[in-house]
């Protein structure tokens, strides 16, 4: 099977050797030339150097990890430096003045002291690059959630507290961070009998999307609700242990429409385990695109793209590139 690469930001999957793609070092998703605005003498000087690209998103995080790396090694050798010149003088005094078993045990102590402060010190780097991170999350994604909020909560809506609206976007970044490996299988039968039949259900799935995955990939299957009289199958949760591989499912979906007719999975309708304020969003981007379609003339396609805390609605190029996100 050819390898092929999908552009994160039009979702058009790419096969040629020569079509043009760049990767991000930070995320490795791959984006096209075309809506990266990059000419082939771009695309030929950046891929012809040791230098490292880093897409929009993942620009802000490479900065601030490079300032605090050399942060970091400055403290680092500063406080190797320390430990050294303190050695080094114990060791000049070994031969005059104390035996070598003495000199093991200064230079022991000297470590007990020297461990927990660099250990302190590389504990305090995570904390400050975690809150520049979630800092990040929160300055990117407030300006999205925010209207929604207003829009969706009485209390909000008759006083617009900045305060209040920030606490909301926190609560919903971590809401969404929680769910960022789940998806939802509809329409999925279930079975009284056997305990397994939603797991292997689930690597079914991921088979005829070309992924092998076993049980030991899925953190948790569980059926959401009560069951129905009619016996239409209940909501399938599904919590996988790695984000990468709910990505990849999700990407590669259209695999799904080559499946055998009789195969359970065919009938079956897959999305994200959003939020309530990310399920209203999308009901309004999916309507948003309906009447985009119905007021333009030239019979052009609308579909509703992007990452979740991205999501917007696209005019496709043509009902060719439409063709090949389909297929």
């Amino acid at each position: 099977m050819s390898k092929s690469w999908t552009c994160n930001a039009c979702d058009v999957e790419f096969k040629k050797k020569s079509d043009r793609l760049l990767e991000c070092e930070i995320c490795c998703k791959h984006f096209c030339c075309e809506c990266l605005n990059k000419t082939k003498i771009e695309y030929n000087a950046i891929q012809g150097s040791d230098c490292m690209w880093f897409c929009s998103k993942c620009k802000p995080k490479a900065k601030v990890s490079l300032i605090t790396k050399i942060d970091f090694e400055k403290k680092c050798k500063e406080l190797i430096a320390e430990f050294s010149a303190k050695i080094a003088d114990l060791e000049k005094d070994i031969s005059s003045r104390i035996t070598e078993v003495k000199a093991k045990e200064l230079i022991q102590e000297e470590y007990k002291t020297f461990a927990p402060k660099l250990k302190n010190m590389i504990q305090t780097e995570r904390k400050d690059i975690d809150k520049e991170s979630f800092a990040d999350k929160v300055k990117k994604n407030i300006d999205v959630i925010k209207p929604l909020l207003i829009n969706n909560n009485d209390n909000l809506k008759n006083d617009v507290n900045e305060d209040a609206i920030l606490k909301e976007t926190i609560k919903e970044i971590n809401i969404r961070e929680s769910r960022e490996k789940n998806f939802i299988m509809r329409y999925f039968p279930e079975s009284k009998d056997d305990h397994k039949h939603d797991e292997n259900g689930v690597i079914n799935l991921f088979k005829q999307c070309d992924f092998i995955i076993t049980s030991d990939n899925i953190d948790e299957t569980a059926r959401l609700g009560k069951v129905k009289t009619d016996q239409t199958p209940r909501l399938l949760l599904v919590k996988m242990k790695d984000k990468s591989l709910r990505d990849k499912l999700m990407k590669n979906l259209r695999r799904l429409k080559n499946v055998n007719e009789n195969d359970l999975i065919k009938k079956v309708s897959i999305a994200p385990d959003y939020t309530i304020q990310e399920r209203i969003q999308e009901k309004s981007l999916y309507n948003a695109a309906i009447d985009a379609e119905k007021k333009d003339l030239t019979g052009a396609k609308y579909r509703v793209r992007g990452p979740h805390w991205d999501r917007k609605v696209i005019k496709l190029k043509s009902l060719k590139a439409d063709d090949v996100q389909r297929n």
